[in-house]
């Protein structure tokens, strides 16, 4: 046997020896590793066992669904209905003139007087024309008739009834041209003097008694105030919602936000350029005030008012802002029911202040989440605080 099969002969039995004792090793390291993972897998499951649900606190309203009746506010100046510059019709000396400013007039009371040079020489000169041929015409008449007569019985020619017809018509013919002028002359003299044309109060003076004034210069502006008449304007988006006929609510800055009915009397078609805006006129009566003997209307001319439009009635759910979520451009709300918050798709009609006025699928009384709704998500346990009952 040589050396080298002796060797061969004697690592054989070495080799066998070393893999029993790897195989062995290898069992007996699986055997602890199976036994530990047991232990922790049972400490894991006592410890889900011992977790507890926490409810996420909240503050949530009450929702009631209620009839809302959108405000359109506006300001505008408060105005005379009836307004006019008085001026005379003819140039003159303003010989009679006293008024001032805050008189009261009524109509048809005489304001203002002006001489004008000529004038009555002329009128003085047209009457006496009239006079005169009034009297020629009476005698004229007499003898037309009594030729009329002698010209039926053939005691004149038919040449001299018709001189004397002729006559006739061109005395009747120059009376009434006279009275055309007389009635001019007179007309100018209406001119001289100026009667208000409707009751009213005096606002403005611009002339005084002994100025010469020519045709049409002002002499003092009377105004109208019995009934109030506003000037305002409105968005295009609202104009579609208000009709002549409508009630708003005026109110007054100066007289501590008193209010008054008044009714829109006009609506323009065209938008205003400047602002943009339709131009609405809205009137409502006045009142006056008696300060001891002293009478003055409340709203005066100028006058600050602010206007309240109300559009129809939308009927829904009044909630906070904060309320309202959105995810993949659609809004919605969470609702609590058995203290599980689930999200409720809404419909947002129109922003109120710091609300919504919205429709969704929940109904009156439902508990709609306000304040942390932003970390919920579809059926979370909730705690829920009340903060308010939704307007």
């Amino acid at each position: 046997m040589g050396i080298g099969n002796w060797m061969l002969m004697k690592g054989t039995p070495m080799k066998k020896s070393r893999l029993f004792f790897t195989i062995a090793v290898s069992i007996l390291s699986l055997s602890f590793l199976i036994y530990f993972s047991g232990c922790s897998a049972g400490a894991n499951a006592n410890n889900r066992d011992e977790i507890k649900i926490v409810e996420q606190a909240v503050n949530v309203v009450t929702a009631k669904k209620q009839d809302y009746r959108p405000v359109i506010k506006t300001v505008g100046k408060a105005g005379p209905v009836r307004e006019v510059i008085l001026g005379m019709e003819m140039s003159g000396k303003l010989i009679s003139f006293n008024l001032n400013a805050g008189d009261w007039v009524k109509k048809g009371q005489p304001v203002a007087r002006v001489k004008t040079i000529g004038l009555w020489s002329q009128h003085n000169q047209a009457k006496s024309r009239v006079n005169e041929i009034s009297t020629s015409l009476e005698q004229t008449t007499r003898d037309y008739k009594k030729m009329k007569e002698l010209r039926k019985q053939g005691v004149i020619s038919q040449r001299d009834f018709e001189l004397s017809e002729l006559q006739y018509k061109s005395q009747n013919l120059q009376l009434e041209t006279a009275r055309a002028t007389l009635g001019q002359v007179n007309e100018s003299l209406t001119g001289t003097h100026l009667l208000a044309p409707f009751d009213g109060q005096i606002s403005s003076v611009h002339q005084n008694q002994g100025n010469l004034v020519s045709a049409g210069s002002p002499l003092a502006r009377l105004i109208d105030l019995s009934t109030v008449r506003i000037k305002t304007g409105i968005s295009e988006s609202d104009v579609m919602n208000v009709k002549v006929g409508d009630k708003v609510e005026v109110q007054s800055v100066t007289w501590g936000g008193r209010t008054w009915v008044g009714e829109v009397k006009f609506i323009s078609p065209a938008a205003d350029p400047a602002s943009g805006t339709f131009p609405v006129t809205i009137e409502f009566k006045n009142n006056i005030v008696t300060n001891g003997t002293e009478q003055r209307w409340m709203i005066n001319d100028g006058m600050t008012m602010k206007i309240s439009f109300f559009k129809p009635a939308v009927n829904g759910y009044i909630i906070p802002v904060e309320s309202v979520l959105e995810r993949n451009g659609k809004k919605y709300v969470y609702v609590v029911s058995k203290k599980t918050a689930s999200m409720k798709s809404v419909t947002p009609l129109m922003m109120i202040e710091n609300s919504y006025l919205v429709t969704g699928d929940f109904a009156d009384g439902s508990m709609i989440v306000v304040s942390g709704a932003g970390k919920l998500r579809n059926n979370s346990i909730v705690k829920t605080v009340p903060l308010k009952t939704a307007i």
